[in-house]
């Protein structure tokens, strides 16, 4: 298994949104994930932080600015690790 391949991993398996804010700290502490990957990790999620995507008013707009810069730039991210990023940091966003 890659690198990126055991981030979207860690990423998609993520799926209790009951504490969306311990999204990150869950995702760092999957099994099978190293120092790269971990820090390649935080380096996604703090892109998803971005000013950029943050223009809107409107939090769907938001949303839609991350999964789509998210995809640009990290092409190997899958549609559903996107999406789980942007809507965690929307979750601490708000």
């Amino acid at each position: 298994m890659t690198d990126t391949d055991k981030i979207n991993e860690a990423i998609q398996s993520q799926t209790d949104w009951t504490y969306p804010w311990k999204f990150l700290e869950n995702v760092l502490a999957y099994p099978g994930l190293g120092p790269f990957e971990r820090n390649f990790t935080q380096a996604i999620w703090t892109e998803a932080f971005n000013d950029k995507y943050w223009r809107s008013t409107e939090l769907s707009e938001c949303i839609e600015q991350i999964e789509a810069g998210l995809a640009r730039k990290y092409p190997w991210l899958s549609a559903q690790s996107c999406k789980n990023l942007a809507r965690a940091a929307s979750y601490e966003r708000k």
